[in-house]
């Protein structure tokens, strides 16, 4: 959260963005979080960073949703599934293979294709957004949504601050913005205040632009330049009066929604992610398929023989085989 008096900006939806943001080697200045050592009050009169702060105060998923998006209601009893009730034991104890970073990348491929998300939905499955839940594990598919989206929000952010810092006719822009608006408070040393708040401002709406945009099927460049940024500063401040965010442009590079989605897998342990597709499968084989008997803690998972065949002249034959799914 960027805390300034009279003004607060969201930055994350909670107190982990900054260490996924670390945890995906990209970070933010700590100022980005909290500005404590500027405490300029910027007069509240004439003030349009207030339409700007004001944004957050929607709900996110309201801002981003492009035309024609349905947000799903969808959703499944959490007590019930199989990461979270307590579950059958079998019995004996299996060596398991050793798995290594190859088959990490093959497991998450086989999610992605096994299961939807809310730019690619599959048919007959109790929950529309698949991979949000795999990633979020909500009950629901719109807190599941908005997890995902919120985590997107953040790393663009990060990507579109940082361009913003490297291009100097946007600087240019921002700080005339910020020189009028200064002596319109007629307090010019709250300029350098008033300017990073701008800069803030105007990453933050640019990643709202791509969420949309994603989320619309189009890509986004994984850095922006000056011909793929989509809001002027202009837009910025029409967006904050609004409440409506555009969508953006399209272009042939840059990453998908799903492709995002195969990143974000990467942040998450094979054994939560085994675990909560174990919930899809048998939800969707109880409720969509209506085989309510089946529960996955009650499958034989492997079994281990040790076998002696007898064979003529006094021949005896002894091996071991073991069956199980890895």
């Amino acid at each position: 959260m960027l805390e300034l008096k009279n003004i607060s900006f969201e930055v994350s939806g909670d107190s982990g963005s900054k260490e996924i943001l670390q945890q995906i080697n990209l970070s933010l200045p700590d100022d980005c979080f909290m500005l404590e050592s500027e405490k300029e009050e910027l007069p509240a009169e004439n003030n349009p960073l207030a339409d700007i702060v004001d944004i957050q105060a929607q709900a996110l998923l309201n801002l981003v949703s492009p035309e024609g998006f349905t947000l799903s209601s969808k959703a499944v009893k959490s007590e019930e599934t199989v990461s979270n009730r307590k579950l059958r034991q079998g019995y004996g104890t299996m060596k398991e293979k050793d798995n290594g970073a190859g088959d990490t990348i093959f497991f998450n491929l086989y999610l992605i294709d096994k299961f939807g998300n809310a730019a690619n939905k599959k048919k007959n499955t109790v929950l529309d957004y698949e991979m949000e839940y795999l990633l979020g594990g909500k009950a629901s598919d719109k807190d599941n949504l908005e997890y995902v989206i919120g985590r997107i929000r953040i790393l663009r952010f990060a990507v579109n601050y940082g361009y913003l810092l490297t291009d100097k006719d946007m600087q240019m822009e921002v700080d005339t913005l910020a020189t009028t608006l200064s002596a319109v408070f007629l307090s010019p040393e709250i300029g350098p205040v008033i300017k990073h708040a701008l800069l803030l401002a105007w990453a933050y709406g640019e990643s709202l632009t791509d969420v949309k945009t994603l989320l619309a099927g189009k890509k986004v460049p994984a850095v922006k330049s000056k011909e793929s940024w989509n809001l002027t500063l202009d837009g910025l401040l029409e967006l904050a009066k609004n409440r409506s965010i555009p969508e953006g442009k399209e272009t042939e590079e840059g990453n998908s929604y799903e492709q995002y989605l195969q990143m974000m897998l990467v942040l998450k342990s094979k054994e939560e992610l085994s675990m909560r597709a174990l919930d899809l499968v048998e939800i969707n084989l109880r409720s969509g398929m209506e085989k309510t008997f089946f529960r996955a803690d009650a499958c034989v998972s492997g079994a281990d023989f040790d076998m002696t065949c007898y064979l003529r002249r006094g021949i005896r034959y002894q091996y071991h085989i073991l069956y199980q799914y890895q």
